[in-house]
This record gives C-alpha cells, sequence and structure tokens, in this order.
C-alpha cells in the first residue's frame, strides 16, 4: 500500500511540474506574440479569440498544477518521512521538469509551419501576392521560393529547455541531500554566502531554526548527517577572512550575532578537526584573521563603556546581551572570546607542546605526564595572562575602581561575570580580589557557591603573603555565627582546594588549619545546605575532606560511618588517580572498606563494587582482584556485571569465568 501510494504521489507531482512548465511556456508564447505584432513585425495571425482560448487554456494549466501539486501534498502528510522521503519529491519534480523539456524540445524543433502559406522566413511577414523577391517588411532576399514555405523556429523555447534541464539537474544533485536534511539544502552554499547579512535568519543560524542544513551548520559539517563536503577548507578560511573584516568596523558590524556564529564555526572546524582537507588552512588562519589584540583592546573599552553607561542606551544593551558568556571557555558568539581563543591558539602554536614535554623531562625525570601537561598548561597560562595584562592595560584602572569592582558580587550576573573575566585577564584582580570575600553584599544566595569558588581561580596569582591573607579570611568567616557566612566560606576554601591541586600539606599549615575548621564547622550539622547537591552540610563537610584528604586516613573513615549508618546515601569516592605518588588511597580503602565485603546488606555490597579501586600497581592488587571476582556470582545481575567491568578496567579479565556473559558494560 505505501509503495502504491507513494507511486501516486510521484506521478502527481510530475504532472503538476509539467503543467506549471505548459502554463508557462504559453504565457512566454503570447508575450513573445504580443511583443512581435508591437513591432509591427507581423499582422494579426490570431483572432481574440484564439487569443481568449490561449489564456484560458494556461489558466487551466495553472490550475491543474495547483490542484494535483496540492492531492500530492496532501498524501504526503499521511505518510511517515521513512515511506516517503522530501529526496523523492525533488527528484519527482526534476523528473517532470525533465519530460517537459523533451516535449518543448520536439515543439521547438518542429516550429510554427506555414501550412501552405507563403511568410518571410525572418518576420513571418505574408508574402503572398508580391511578386518581388525582397520581404517589404524586414528587406530579407527570398533566395528560393522554398524558404518561404519553411517553420519558424523560435529562439525562446530552447532558452527555457537549457533552464528547465539545467534545474532539473541541480534538483537530482541535491535530492539526497534534501533526504538527508531538508528543503533548505536546495539554496546552494555559495548563495547563502553571498546573501548572509539579508537571507532570513532561519536560513543562516541553526538556534531555533526549523531547517538543518543551514549556513552555520554546513560550515560545521558534523552536526549534519551527510557524508557530503559542504563546505571545503580553503572556502571556509576565505568566507571566514571575508567576515572578519567587519570585526574592527563598526560596533554593529563586531556585535553582530551572525557574523560571529559563522566565525565561530569556522575557527572549529579549521583549528579542532582531526582530518582537515587542507591541513595548511588552520595555521593560516590562525594568523591572519585580525589583529587579535586590537580585537580585545577594542572589545573590552566596549564592554565597559556598556557597564559604566547611564542610561544605558540600547547598544550597550546588545553588547551586554551578546557578551554575556564572556567566560566561557569554548567558541561563542560574541568577539572579545574570540580574540581571546586566538590569542590562546597563537600562543600554543609558538609554544609547541611536545618541545616543552621533552624539556620538563630532561630538567626533571621523576615527573609523570599527568603532572608533565599540568606545568605546561599552567606555563601557557601564566605567559597568556602577562600578555593579556598588556592588551588590556588601559582599562584596568577603571576595573581597580571601587564601584566597578564591587560589581564582581552584584546581583547583575551579566556585569558580574564580565567585570570577573576582564579584571582575571587584565590583572586588576589582583587589587580587587577581597571584594570576592565578602559573602554580606549580594541576595542572590544561588550564584553564592559559584562566586565564592572564583576566589579559587585567583589564589594561584596571588603571592605568599597575599595567600596568607586570604587563607585568615576564610579562618575568620568559618567562626561566624552567621551560618551562611561559614557556608560561604566553606565555599571558597573548596575553591581554593580544586584550584591549587596542592600536593605538599606540610608546607600549608595555613591551609590545613582552614580545612580543620570547616570541618569542625560542617560535620554533625545535619541543618539544610543546598538540597540540589547536599541535603545538608554534613554530608558537605565530608565531600570537602574527601577532597582535601586524597589519602584517605582521615575521610575514608567518615565515609565508612555514614555507609554502616545509610548505604542508600554514602557518599560515592572521588573517580580519579592518587595525586601522590604512592597509593595510599588504596591502603586506607583496603584497610577501612574490606572488612565489609561479607556483610548482609546488599546495599553495602553494591557501593563497595562501585568504589573498588582500578589503579594497578600497588601490594593491593590480589586483595582488589579476589573482591571483584567475589561478586562474579551474585544473585543480582548489575552487581555482577559491575564486578566483572571492575576486573575489566583492572586488566585481569583472565580471573572472569569463560561462561560469563558480556553484557552492556563491554560494549
Amino acid at each position: 500500500m505505501g509503495s502504491s501510494m507513494e507511486d501516486w504521489i510521484l506521478v502527481l507531482l510530475i504532472i503538476s511540474t509539467v503543467l506549471a512548465c505548459w502554463g508557462f511556456s504559453l504565457l512566454l508564447r503570447l508575450l513573445s506574440e504580443f511583443i512581435a505584432r508591437k513591432r509591427k513585425r507581423l499582422r494579426a495571425e490570431h483572432q481574440r479569440r484564439g487569443v481568449v482560448f490561449a489564456l484560458i487554456a494556461m489558466a487551466l494549466s495553472w490550475c491543474g498544477a495547483i490542484v494535483s501539486g496540492w492531492i500530492a501534498v496532501d498524501l504526503t502528510r499521511t505518510m511517515s518521512e521513512d515511506d516517503l522521503g522530501k529526496g523523492s519529491l525533488v527528484v519527482a519534480v526534476s523528473f517532470g521538469l525533465v519530460l517537459f523539456s523533451l516535449m518543448l524540445l520536439i515543439w521547438a524543433i518542429i516550429g510554427d509551419r506555414s501550412r501552405g502559406r507563403l511568410r518571410c522566413p525572418r518576420c513571418w511577414y505574408d508574402m503572398e501576392g508580391i511578386d518581388t523577391p525582397q520581404c517589404p517588411e524586414c528587406g530579407r532576399t527570398i533566395k528560393s521560393p522554398k524558404q518561404l514555405r519553411k517553420a519558424r523556429r523560435a529562439k525562446w523555447p530552447f532558452g527555457l529547455v537549457a533552464c528547465f534541464l539545467g534545474i532539473a539537474v541541480y534538483g537530482f544533485s541535491r535530492a539526497e541531500l534534501v533526504d538527508d536534511t531538508d528543503e533548505l539544502a536546495l539554496i546552494p552554499t555559495w548563495f547563502l554566502m553571498l546573501g548572509w547579512e539579508h537571507l532570513p535568519e532561519d536560513w543562516i543560524l541553526f538556534e531555533n531554526s526549523p531547517y538543518y542544513a543551514t549556513l552555520d551548520a554546513r560550515l560545521g559539517e558534523d552536526w549534519l548527517d551527510s557524508d557530503h563536503d559542504w563546505v571545503s577548507d580553503l572556502r571556509k578560511r576565505r568566507f571566514g577572512l571575508r567576515l572578519c573584516k567587519g570585526l574592527l568596523g563598526s560596533p554593529e558590524e563586531r556585535w553582530d550575532p551572525r557574523r560571529m556564529s559563522l566565525i565561530s564555526e569556522i575557527s572549529e572546524q579549521l583549528i579542532y578537526r582531526e582530518d582537515p582537507e587542507h591541513p595548511e588552512a588552520a595555521p593560516v588562519w590562525l594568523g591572519s584573521p585580525v589583529d587579535s589584540d586590537a580585537l580585545m583592546r577594542i572589545c573590552a573599552s566596549e564592554i565597559m563603556h556598556a557597564i559604566t553607561e547611564t542610561p544605558m542606551s540600547e547598544q550597550s544593551a546588545l553588547i551586554l546581551e551578546r557578551a554575556s558568556f564572556a567566560n566561557s571557555y569554548s567558541y561563542d558568539s560574541n568577539p572579545y572570546l574570540f580574540a581571546s581563543t586566538l590569542n590562546w591558539f597563537e600562543l600554543q602554536n609558538a609554544n609547541p607542546e611536545e618541545e616543552i614535554r621533552e624539556r620538563v623531562r630532561s630538567e626533571n625525570s621523576s615527573l609523570d605526564e599527568d603532572e608533565i601537561g599540568r606545568l605546561y598548561y599552567n606555563e601557557l597560562r601564566e605567559q597568556s595572562l602577562a600578555h593579556t595584562r598588556k592588551v588590556l592595560d588601559q582599562i584596568r584602572p577603571i576595573l581597580e575602581d571601587p564601584e566597578i569592582a564591587s560589581m564582581m558580587i552584584s546581583d547583575h550576573l551579566t556585569n558580574q561575570q564580565l567585570v570577573y573575566v576582564l579584571s582575571l585577564q587584565s590583572g586588576a584582580i589582583l587589587t580587587t580580589y577581597p571584594v570576592l570575600m565578602d559573602p554580606t553584599k549580594s541576595e542572590m544566595q544561588t550564584e553564592l557557591s559559584d562566586r565564592a569558588s572564583k576566589i579559587g581561580w585567583v589564589m594561584p596569582l596571588l603571592d605568599e603573603q597575599a595567600q596568607q591573607d586570604v587563607y585568615a579570611r576564610i579562618m575568620s568567616l568559618l567562626k561566624s555565627e552567621d551560618a551562611a557566612v561559614a557556608d560561604y566560606a566553606s565555599n571558597m576554601l573548596m575553591g581554593v582546594m580544586d584550584s591549587l591541586e596542592i600536593t605538599n600539606r606540610s608546607e600549608l599549615s595555613a591551609f590545613d588549619a582552614c580545612v580543620e575548621a570547616a570541618a569542625a564547622h560542617l560535620l554533625g550539622d545535619y541543618r539544610a545546605w543546598n538540597e540540589e547537591i547536599y541535603s545538608t552540610r554534613h554530608e558537605f563537610g565530608i565531600e570537602l575532606m574527601l577532597s582535601y584528604d586524597r589519602s584517605g586516613r582521615i575521610a575514608y573513615p567518615l565515609v565508612l560511618r555514614e555507609l554502616l549508618d545509610d548505604p542508600r546515601h554514602a557518599p560515592e569516592l572521588p573517580y580519579s588517580s592518587d595525586s601522590f605518588d604512592s597509593n595510599e588511597h588504596i591502603a586506607a580503602w583496603v584497610e577501612n572498606f574490606a572488612q565489609l565485603v561479607g556483610d548482609d546488606d546488599p546495599d553495602v555490597h553494591e557501593w563497595i563494587i562501585n568504589n573498588l579501586p582500578v589503579e594497578l600497581g600497588t601490594p593491593y592488587d590480589d586483595r582488589l582482584d579476589q573482591i571483584a571476582m567475589s561478586y562474579l556470582n551474585d544473585p543480582d545481575e548489575n552487581l555482577a556485571d559491575t564486578a566483572a567491568y571492575k576486573l575489566y578496567l583492572r586488566k585481569a579479565e583472565i580471573l572472569i569465568s569463560p561462561g560469563y556473559e558480556e553484557e552492556s558494560y563491554w560494549d
């Protein structure tokens, strides 16, 4: 039934296309006859009745085209996309154009026969009764009586045939793309590139568009379910360079979301794609799209002007709206972030990672690859911050103004983000960071944890004395009688812990004192905390200790107590390798949790196997393998699957029974 219905739809589309083309050809013929008579080259060849019949035929053909097309579309609505793809409709219309073109070509070759009448072969003047061999209308000399009976072949049908066939060939070539995406694929990419400023936004930007084959989606080909090479890398680069010319122009061009979305997609493809068609396009793109320092300086000045302008103009409001995510770490539709990202990648190109890794290895052979990678990243970050401080030196005094600095803890989230990022990159944060440690000036309680953690990003930039001042401030806040203030201090401490990646805590007595004070404040306090993450302050305190005590000597006994009290709500252990050279946390795990393997509570078993360490090369390898093996025959299939997967991660697949069925973990 589905196949029969599809055939009828295709036939109706072909009929509709042929009728529409026929009506169009009748219109062209009437117009050509009318123009010819206006020029007095023809006598009244057609009577009024013939013209009326032609108009009626033209109207009927168009009505028939509309009706048959409407029926085809209506039938299509009753079918799913799997039954009849849009590409099939394009093929049907293209086939109809080919069919009509053949009919028109045959008619054009046959031409308008004289039917025994004597006509001038050039202007079709009636030569009946004229004795001279020269046409009195156009002056053509007739060399043979045979020429007076030749059929007249108009030139316009041949042009129309070429036009229809060209459209049909294009339709056939795009049918597969239409099937993979949608009807917008019929519009060529070069046309979208040419008119990106004036065409409908739905055709250009994928976001909120009903179409898939938008221009930015074609530039970022990974979005589309098609193997078609929409735009070559070299064309992307040329188009991107054309777009970048406007970034140093007017603010309207610079902050145009269309422009930046397209530039972002081009950058994403040329820089990140692993197998570009033209590898040389990426370094050329990085080196030449725009003066990134000038762009960053201009954008920062415009952002600060927009923040401080009173009353705010419409242009400033648009700038703040489009720059509101300038603190993200991926391409986004704003020029400031684009300039920052270009600076970062240019810095990476100037400092090849492998060369720096090799230098660090030669200086300290005891470091592992993760530590070397961290040192490489830190070195790049320091160079990047030093560079941006020079670029943004002009706006640093503005950001150091106390009124502007206070915006980092304001209720206006956009201003809070932008002032923080600009302060961090300009170096103003080195003098304004104490503002971040004031928990009393914001009523946005949902943003407190995020804002408090920002102090963690600042800590590596501060000198030793400033860091000691931060610890002292956190200690002071932790001792506050106000629970909200102490909670804020705990969040700051967590941010510091995450950013410093502390490994030698023996030299950080101030840090240790902060953690001990936070633990004393939180542990045992079962009042509500942030219900979206931790239900009580006690749970947050345990999470804090787990982050602080990676060895597990202090934190794991706390977790053991929680596990015995309520295994369903016991905290999960951090799933990461130990940051120390030794594997103390595995010894602590065995000491605290191995004793629970024979426990009667299935929830305890589930927690044990989910949190079983997978690191290798310790004296406890055999013991941990045996624990995982003990759960392979557990009645709970999910638990048994997890045990098998743990053995797989521990490179101990040989211990798994040959008859064990591999489940989804192995996929």
